[in-house]
């Protein structure tokens, strides 16, 4: 507080001293600079009207402008989120009136910020836009990426998440190669949220700590206290609770040193649902009261509608319905306050009356072959036989037997190429058939929700999909309306193309009733369906039987509930080893039959994490095989389905694919084969966004740079060529730079020694130079040599190197050093020589390991041996033994 109290006193004596001039301007914004990164917004928020005032007045607006822009900065953090973008807006006009490009992108990411805070999305991305357009023309790469970072955590909060990954991972890049370790921190984190959420837990867990090392390297206690709180989630869905819990508790404690608003209501929000689900309803209670305060007081919408889902679930739990009801009918006008916005795609097929005539051309065609082969044949036999009887006979007719069977042979070849050239036409017309037929499975395949789509609504999930033609009649369909997760598995009349016909009109009018008339009730949903596949299929008949057989599955996400209507196929869950069979109507979808007659019915269903669904049809049951050649049967299916419910989602595809092939044996495939199985667990993850104004920079001492030109043998720049400076010792990678677009090569913070310098480039012979550094090193034009020599496939096999010995400290390489995806730090050390587990406890060398330090600093909690269990071996790079007391 004394470094504080003594800069504002600075900013008031600057202030009343004398009239302004443009060095006192440059110190005031220095100085709330400074107060902007300790976090003393209150100082620049008190000091605001008098320091624009006086700033106002200079003949230099650039100062006015920047100061301007921080005031704003201190209203945006606490909360008065309007005035700021007031502020903003005033700041980017005087920007544009200057020409100061910098500032103008400046003000354009702050405004769109601002928006960000408040949901309000389309405003935010047109603000980005525009700072990345002239971020990129004034070549100000560091600002870009951070830039580039909030576009991609626009298009996460949208649901979009590979565009959000694709904005994530260019940020990285951008400042991995900038060495800047706090935007590499933020992106780091950004991209194990999304792996998060694509369901691959391993590697999110890998990028959330290599997060938290670079946060812990720099000292930054936001950046750390958000890395605690994601690897706690990824903790609670391993069921390690006291590991999570003490990761979260940890993460409450930086968040309130510091005053992080979203950090805390993070914190406790996460905190409450743990409570919950371990049925301490008051302590549930208490936190999430105190994560709507944050809410409330940091001005955060988003949180508070999560807040408030939250407080939903408690109330729900307690029993206490009323209240449950009415914070979850606050949470649904907070919710619908925001648009989030759809994800706009279409694919559209069709097949052509021309491609069904041309396949039946094909089968027609296929037995005039047939015909003319036997013809064929016969005339064989009979030349033969004619032959034999002349021989035997008398020679006398040898003569006339070999006129007349010449004449046979050129009868028969012109016949056999009459044969081959109609074979040819039959060929090429079969080719062009198929080759339309594959393009339609692409079409149809386009339709089919994609796995990433299916794994992001079900984590544990599986599609067995087996046409028994190249297209199919049976399709699945997934949808997320809202906060409705629409599942739907569907059997159409016949297969191959006529089937996929039928399929692809399925599922244009679903497309037609769920998508676009946002109807998310399984049992209105088939009676439109039946409504609209009848009017359509018997415009000028009565007695076309067409249609589909389906199953409709819609899971509520804030309730837990879900609801089941089926015409013709059944839903099949298995709960903790208890199947339950829901069947359908048994009349199908469309038919001849009048649509007034049907009467769908939902039936309703609980969630629950441990419930699996399977949605199957017919094809897979109706299968002929065995030993006697029978049907497979829905008996023995479900039996299956029942033996194998207990195995993860993939292990029981494999075995349903395995069980299918062995009994269907070499006879054909029957029907279409279709059947999904899934899990449905919700899952809540938040992110951070970090804004500093500081950069830590790593501090080395007599470090040089090399520079040089590189050019091809046109002399032309090199771009891209690939540089590495090596060990003379041992020939390892000291350094590593690319050729810029200007064709520079640059290598700075070397220290003083010699080294080998190493250029690759495509096409191009290795260009190798020894060269000594004591002081900045410039090597003029480097020109490249071509190589002419074609070279075959060459395999290059290196041995890493496992241990290295510097005085009293063993350093161990621990890639050097296999282990399963899933080791942790302990199984790692342990493959190492000298380090050993007795009684439980890790020693090095004969001695107790006292304590582990990770890059340098001690590691989240006391105990080394929590420590070696907790952390994942695949962030490891290097292990070093040393005695502390020496």
């Amino acid at each position: 507080m004394f470094g504080q109290d003594k800069e504002v006193d600075s900013v008031q004596l600057i202030l009343n001293s004398h009239d302004l001039d443009t060095n006192d301007a440059k110190i005031i914004y220095r100085l709330q600079l400074k107060q902007i990164n300790d976090g003393d917004f209150k100082s620049i928020i008190k000091n605001k009207t008098q320091v624009l005032n006086r700033t106002s007045k200079l003949n230099d607006q650039l100062w006015y402008a920047n100061s301007m822009r921080l005031v704003g900065l201190a209203l945006e953090r606490t909360g008065e989120i309007d005035l700021a973008l007031k502020i903003y807006a005033d700041a980017l006009n005087i920007a544009q009136t200057i020409k100061r490009k910098r500032l103008e992108a400046q003000c354009y990411h702050n405004i769109g910020f601002a928006n960000y805070l408040q949901s309000s999305f389309d405003k935010a991305i047109i603000a980005y836009l525009n700072a990345i357009k002239i971020r990129e023309e004034i070549k100000d790469s560091v600002p870009l990426a951070w830039t580039l970072n909030n576009v991609g955590l626009i298009y996460w909060r949208q649901h979009s998440k590979n565009d959000a990954l694709k904005h994530f991972v260019h940020a990285q890049d951008i400042f991995r190669k900038k060495n800047f370790l706090e935007g590499l921190a933020v992106s780091t984190n950004n991209v194990g949220l999304i792996y998060d959420e694509f369901g691959d837990k391993i590697k999110a867990k890998k990028y959330y700590f290599e997060a938290y090392h670079l946060n812990n390297k720099i000292d930054n206690k936001d950046g750390i206290a958000l890395a605690l709180n994601n690897l706690s989630e990824i903790y609670r869905l391993e069921k390690k609770m006291d590991t999570c819990i003490q990761f979260l508790n940890k993460a409450l404690e930086i968040n309130t040193e510091i005053n992080n608003l979203e950090g805390l209501e993070l914190n406790y929000r996460n905190l409450a649902d743990i409570s919950r689900e371990q049925g301490d309803h008051k302590k549930a209670l208490e936190l999430i009261q105190k994560a709507i305060n944050v809410s409330n007081k940091g001005n955060l919408p988003q949180g508070l509608i999560s807040d408030y889902n939250q407080l939903s679930l408690i109330y729900a739990d307690m029993g206490n319905y009323k209240d449950a009801f009415l914070a979850h009918k606050y949470y649904a006008k907070l919710n619908d306050s925001l648009n989030f916005g759809d994800k706009l795609a279409s694919l559209e097929a069709a097949f052509g009356k021309e491609k069904i005539e041309k396949e039946v051309a094909l089968l027609k065609n296929e037995k005039e072959i047939s015909e003319l082969q036997l013809k064929r044949k016969q005339w064989v036999i009979y030349t033969a036989i004619i032959g034999i009887i002349f021989l035997v006979i008398v020679s006398f007719f040898i003569v006339r037997s070999n006129i007349n069977r010449k004449k046979t042979n050129l009868s028969l070849e012109l016949k056999n190429n009459e044969i081959i050239k109609q074979k040819e036409i039959i060929e090429a017309k079969s080719n062009d058939i198929t080759d339309s037929i594959l393009y339609a499975k692409r079409i149809q395949s386009a339709v089919l929700p994609e796995v990433i789509e299916f794994k992001s609504q079900f984590t544990e999930s599986f599609v067995l999909f087996e046409p028994r033609d190249i297209v199919s009649g049976d399709f699945y369909w997934l949808d997320r309306i809202d906060d409705t997760i629409v599942m739907i598995l569907a059997d159409c009349t016949g297969h191959g193309v006529p089937g996929a016909f039928m399929s692809i009109i399925g599922h244009d009018l679903l497309k037609q009733i769920i998508k676009e008339g946002k109807q998310v009730n399984p049992s209105l949903i088939l009676r439109e369906l039946d409504y609209k596949v009848h009017q359509l299929l018997n415009k000028n008949t009565n007695s076309n039987n067409d249609g589909m057989d389906i199953a409709v599955v819609a899971f509520d996400t804030t309730t837990n509930k879900g609801a089941f209507c089926g015409a013709g196929r059944p839903l099949i869950t298995v709960d903790e080893g208890k199947m339950e069979i829901h069947h359908g109507h048994k009349f199908s979808i469309g038919g001849s039959s009048d649509s007034s007659c049907k009467l769908f019915l939902n039936i309703p269903f609980d969630i629950t994490p441990t419930k699996k669904f399977y949605l199957l049809s017919d094809g897979y049951s109706d299968q002929f095989g065995g030993e006697k050649g029978k049907k497979f049967k829905t008996q023995r299916l479900l039996q299956t389905i029942s033996t194998i419910s207990t195995l993860p989602m993939q292990e029981q595809k494999k075995v349903l694919l395995e069980t299918f092939t062995t009994w269907k044996g070499q006879l054909e495939q029957v029907d279409d084969v279709c059947v999904l199985g899934f899990v449905y667990r919700s899952m809540r993850k938040q992110l951070y966004i970090l804004l500093l104004f500081l950069v830590s920079i790593p501090v080395q001492s007599q470090n040089f740079s090399v520079f040089a030109k590189v050019v091809d043998e046109d002399d032309s720049s090199a771009i891209g060529a690939a540089v590495s400076l090596l060990s003379i010792s041992d020939s390892s990678i000291v350094k590593a730079a690319s050729v810029n677009l200007r064709g520079i090569l640059k290598i700075q913070d070397i220290p003083a020694g010699n080294y080998i310098l190493k250029i690759e480039f495509i096409e191009y012979k290795d260009e190798f130079r020894k060269i000594e550094v004591n002081a900045d090193l410039r090597l003029g034009k480097i020109k490249l040599k071509p190589d002419t020599k074609t070279l075959g496939e060459i395999e290059v096999t290196t041995t890493a190197v496992t241990t290295t010995q510097n005085g009293d400290t063993t350093a161990y390489n621990a890639n050097a050093f296999k282990t399963n995806k899933d080791a942790t730090a302990e199984d790692l050390v342990t493959k190492m020589p000298g380090v050993t587990i007795v009684d439980g406890k890790v020693q090095a060398q004969g001695e107790d390991v006292k304590q582990v330090l990770v890059d340098g600093k001690p590691y989240f909690g006391d105990d080394p041996n929590a420590v070696l269990k907790n952390l994942p071996a695949e962030v490891i790079d290097k292990v070093q033994l040393f005695d502390k007391k020496k």
